[in-house]
Order: structure tokens, then C-alpha cells, then sequence
């Protein structure tokens, strides 16, 4: 999914989408080490058991060091691999306040409720590939701006409905199939890029009219920009 330029929240650099295929230039930045899988203290893989980093606990000190930091209180981003359905994931937004970038991708979080009311300041979520069925409850991270939850299984796009800062939506390979789903969609105003691709949705003939004529801000629509034809309500050929 491209993401589309906005005047706010982080530079492209912070928070582009690397679970994306292709190349970005951003793949090879040198000013940020890669991820090193076997250092101490940080289990993303999880073991030969499934053991994650939520299974030895998520205390302050263990959340100091996945950060990288002794500061919890001003960090503004952390990358993880939790399950949700055995622990309590809010207990993360109320240790890290300031927590602006959360990467949860190939986690197990099958509800948004699971985030409680606690990421008062979370802009930017990657939650792919993570069990994602459910999102009642999204509504409660109110400065979110950004959601990449590629390769999930969310049929219901209604709860993003109560994001007014919602700009960037990656919902590829999910299971949305409501032809009514633009309509709800085009409840976030500030809303400019989307990725429905590889739902039953997107395949409907008239796919792209209907989204880009329910989403009136929309630029970008499965890494294409809409056209005003599309927008418009014409089909292709003038149909």
C-alpha cells in the first residue's frame, strides 16, 4: 500500500508500511540498524515452544528494554509480538503515555477492544498478519492516523467509522465483502488512502466507482490514484 503525504503526525521515513511487498527506499536506511532476532531480552520470533516476549512478562523493566529505553514515559514507539487473548495488552499504553507507533504485526490480537482506552496519543498502528477479526473498540485510539492490518480477517469496517483523524487505511487480503462498507468509510473525513484490494468487496465490477464516490477525500486507492471518472460514478468505457 503507498501511503499518501499529509501535513501531519511523522515523517515518511517513520512511518511507512515495511510489511508491503516491493522495494522502498527505506528498506536500506543505514541510519537505523536492522533488527537483530537473536539479541538479549527480545523474543519476536517467539521459541520452539511459541514463547513470545509476552510469555516472560511485560513488566516496566521488560518494556524499558524492548524500547531501548529506561524513559517509558516519554518513548513514543515500540515494536513487539504479544498475544492479546492471554494477557492484558492496555497495560502498554498505560506504562508509555506517549506512545505514538505501535508495531504489533504477526501478533495474536483478534479484537481492538483489546487496546482499552489507555493509547491516548497512538497515531500510527502495524497490526498485519495478527488474527485481526474485530475491530469494535478501534474508536478509543482517537489520534489514530494511520492503520496497516494487511492479511487479517476483518469483515466490518464500521468502528473506523469514529476516527476523525483517520488518513491511511491498509485493510488488503481481509474479508470485507458489504457493499454498504464505502458508505461507512467515507465517515472519516480526513481519510486520503486505502487498500481494499484482495476482498470479496474489490471484486465487484463497479468496485472503485463505489469506493471513490463514497470516500470523498480519497486520492489513492490500492496504489492507484482515483480518477474523475471514478469519482464521478463513471464506469470505465463510458458505461
Amino acid at each position: 500500500m503507498r501511503r499518501f503525504e499529509y501535513d501531519e503526525a511523522y515523517e515518511d521515513e517513520d512511518v511507512y508500511d515495511d510489511d508491503e511487498p516491493g522495494y522502498h527506499p527505506l528498506d536500506d536506511d543505514d541510519d537505523e540498524p536492522d533488527l537483530d532476532l537473536n539479541a538479549p531480552g527480545l523474543d519476536i520470533a517467539g521459541g520452539p515452544d511459541g514463547a513470545t516476549d509476552w510469555d516472560l512478562g511485560l513488566t516496566e523493566e521488560r518494556l524499558a528494554e524492548l524500547a531501548g529505553t529506561d524513559d517509558l514515559a516519554t518513548c513514543s514507539h515500540l515494536e513487539i509480538r504479544a498475544d492479546a487473548t492471554r494477557d492484558d495488552l492496555s497495560g502498554i499504553g498505560r506504562a508509555m503515555p506517549a506512545l505514538a507507533r505501535l508495531r504489533l504485526s504477526s501478533s495474536v490480537v483478534p479484537a481492538a477492544r483489546a487496546f482499552g482506552s489507555a493509547f491516548q496519543r497512538l497515531q500510527v498502528l502495524w497490526i498485519a498478519r495478527s488474527g485481526l477479526e474485530d475491530l469494535a473498540g478501534i474508536g478509543a485510539l482517537v489520534q489514530l492516523r494511520e492503520l496497516y492490518a494487511a492479511f487479517n480477517d476483518v469483515s466490518d469496517v464500521s468502528p473506523l467509522a469514529e476516527l476523525d483523524h483517520l488518513q491511511a487505511v491498509d485493510l488488503e487480503a481481509n474479508r470485507v465483502a458489504d457493499e454498504d462498507a464505502p458508505d461507512y468509510l467515507g465517515m472519516c473525513p480526513a481519510l486520503n488512502t486505502l487498500s481494499l484490494e484482495g476482498n470479496p468487496l474489490s471484486r465487484r465490477r463497479d468496485y472503485r466507482r463505489l469506493v471513490a464516490r463514497a470516500v470523498k477525500g480519497l486520492v489513492t486507492l490500492d496504489d492507484r490514484d482515483v480518477t474523475e471518472a471514478e469519482r464521478g460514478g463513471f464506469l470505465a468505457g463510458g458505461e
